[in-house]
């Protein structure tokens, strides 16, 4: 009995540590037209190591692929200003929205010299600081 429960524990772990259906489809939408755009070939795993966080070089693509993303998902306005409010909204598909507004609004100060540069910071912290798995 003890091992059923520590299996089910396991299994409800891996699904709740998830992008919800959402965030995955929104995640491939925007991924699809990046590489379209960046010309990164379509076998490329860029999009799995930055939603996942796993093995991101902080390269001029990478920060240009997550700055593209972040436009097209609407998390920064043509200026560059982050759009908190669609952010949050975004994560709390999935998770708390405190704990999403939290890192959200660390994250979102103004740094780095070029929009991609701060886009790439943004991604940073958030992994950095948010407080729930994914």
């Amino acid at each position: 009995m003890a091992r059923l429960l520590l299996v089910l524990v396991f299994i409800l772990h891996g699904c709740l540590a998830e992008y919800s259906k959402y965030q995955l489809d929104a995640f491939k939408d925007i991924g699809d037209q990046c590489y379209r755009n960046l010309a990164i070939p379509d076998d490329s795993d860029l999009l799995e190591r930055i939603q996942y966080h796993r093995n991101v070089t902080d390269d001029p693509l990478t920060k240009e692929f997550i700055l593209c993303g972040q436009k097209l998902l609407g998390w920064q306005d043509l200026e560059g200003n982050f759009q908190n409010e669609v952010i949050i909204k975004f994560f709390s598909d999935r998770y708390d929205a405190e704990q999403v507004k939290e890192v959200i609004e660390q994250c979102t100060l103004p740094s780095g010299e070029t929009l991609a540069d701060r886009a790439y910071g943004f991604y940073q912290c958030y992994f950095k600081h948010k407080k729930y798995a994914i």
